[in-house]
């Protein structure tokens, strides 16, 4: 299975851990946020 980074801190995101995952509006790439990178 691919590993899951955040997209803003670079940090894994270790599975079973709380993120968000949404398409970006503009370039429609996918965005990963942790949980202390997700209130940005």
């Amino acid at each position: 299975m691919a590993k899951i980074r955040c997209t803003s801190c670079r940090q894994e995101i270790p599975l079973g851990e709380g993120y968000v995952k949404f398409e970006c509006p503009f370039c429609e790439e996918t965005i990963y946020r942790c949980e202390k990178c997700r209130t940005f």
